[in-house]
């Protein structure tokens, strides 16, 4: 016996499968289920609240997708694509509404959410990118462009107009200013470093490390700061050849050439062009090589130490001047200079003598050049002192308290000297009748 069946769309009852005519409507709150294909040759309109399909894989014709027809007025949703990932947490590739920007991320978030959604994470975008980057991060192998680049605003600055690289300010073109308005620091380093012989592409290595903690590794430290530059190596098989470095801590500022330097094993010769008949090494056309320091002392007083080469000789600044009246124990300060000049207004009881070189086998002077305008004594018993050390006496060639006359320029030279058994003696001449 056939099934009877009820055609709910022809409002009949028959044997037969129900059937559609043209401009047929199924009733409200019948559902259609098609077993086979189901082919639409029109346009096809769905209105439910939710599309579900259930498909292994659906292929689209379509060249573009639109998202979110028929919004109008100020659009406060998230667009894109969230995936369903089982138990793990859901991934979104939206647009951001609120950011005006499109991000990926891991979200709870599922397709039938509305408004601002939610990532949790940040995701990874891995792929080959063309165009202008402004603003964010750039992690990359390799950046190739046409126009400047800025790392971390001021960090790193390459201005392609200069051909130049500026680290702690975007201005690489020109001198760096330090201490402009208040003698503020750059924060300038410059690493380049290398830790071991051989060669890497047939190319010497070259070491240099500029602003960098003791051993040129970090800069982390307040203790040392140390610069060091190398020349490669004749070899391509060694390191480099360090053959300058400069020191600097809490007390001391040191420059030093070969010696100090570690890898230098050669003595390193230095050489200077002078004086030839393209080359002019200071307006003057006198000193060649010079070696200048200056220190502010207290008052209105500026001293200097100075020492020249000029062709063959040795020229060195004079401190002080015949108007500088001393008597007494007077300081004197050999950091500064080692010839000074005073007049004498009474008896000088002692030479105190400050930063004198007292290394073993080494030997330094001090010249006086004094006037006075009536005969001054100069007391020879613990009539000196070695940096801050215990008073000595002044061995002057022919013994005694020495007298310097008036109306001359008197000149006494100080000679102190240290043995190889680190024993230091002081010895003094008087000149009395220039």
């Amino acid at each position: 016996m056939s099934t009877l069946k009820v055609d709910n769309i022809q409002n009949r009852v028959g044997t037969g499968a129900p059937t559609l005519t043209y401009g047929a409507t199924i009733p409200s709150g019948q559902d259609l289920s098609v077993g086979g294909d189901l082919t639409v040759t029109g346009n096809l309109t769905v209105s439910g609240t939710t599309t579900t399909v259930n498909t292994t894989n659906t292929t689209i014709q379509d060249s573009l997708l639109e998202l979110n027809t028929g919004a109008t007025g100020s659009n406060s949703n998230d667009l894109g694509l969230i995936f369903e990932r089982g138990s793990d947490i859901n991934v979104a590739f939206i647009w951001d509404e609120s950011a005006d920007k499109f991000t990926l991320g891991t979200t709870s978030a599922v397709g039938s959410a509305t408004g601002n959604l939610t990532l949790s994470a940040t995701g990874t975008l891995v792929a080959n990118l063309e165009g202008s980057q402004s603003g964010g991060s750039v992690s990359a192998t390799t950046i190739t462009g046409s126009s400047d680049l800025a790392i971390n605003t001021n960090t790193l600055f390459v201005d392609v107009s200069e051909d130049a690289v500026g680290m702690g300010r975007t201005s690489p073109g020109g001198p760096a200013v330090f201490g402009a308005g208040g003698n503020e620091p750059i924060n300038c380093q410059l690493d380049v470093s290398y830790g071991g012989g051989g060669v890497s592409a047939a190319v010497p290595r070259i070491s240099m490390m500029i602003g960098a903690d003791e051993n040129a590794k970090t800069r982390t430290n307040n203790t040392v700061k140390e610069f060091r530059i190398a020349s490669p190596h004749y070899s391509n098989s060694e390191e480099p050849v360090l053959f300058a470095m400069a020191t600097n801590n809490a007390t001391d500022n040191i420059l030093q050439f070969g010696h100090g330097t570690g890898s230098a094993n050669t003595p390193t010769l230095i050489r200077f062009k002078v004086n030839s008949s393209t080359t002019v090494t200071s307006n003057t056309n006198n000193p060649n090589l010079s070696l200048e320091g200056i220190t502010q002392h207290g008052g209105s007083d500026t001293h200097y130490g100075r020492l020249e080469i000029n062709n063959l000789g040795f020229s060195e600044d004079n401190q002080g001047t015949y108007s500088d009246s001393v008597s007494g124990a007077i300081d004197f300060d050999l950091a500064q200079a080692t010839c000074f000049t005073r007049a004498v207004s009474g008896t000088i009881t002692a030479f105190n003598l400050r930063n004198v070189d007292l290394g073993v086998n080494r030997v330094q002077t001090a010249t006086f050049f004094l006037s006075c305008s009536a005969d001054r004594t100069v007391t020879a018993s613990n009539g000196v002192s070695v940096n801050g050390g215990s008073a000595q006496d002044l061995r002057f060639s022919g013994g005694g308290d020495q007298t310097l006359k008036a109306n001359k320029v008197n000149i006494i030279t100080i000679i102190i000297q240290t043995d190889s058994g680190n024993n230091t003696r002081i010895f003094a001449t008087l000149v009395d009748d220039l």
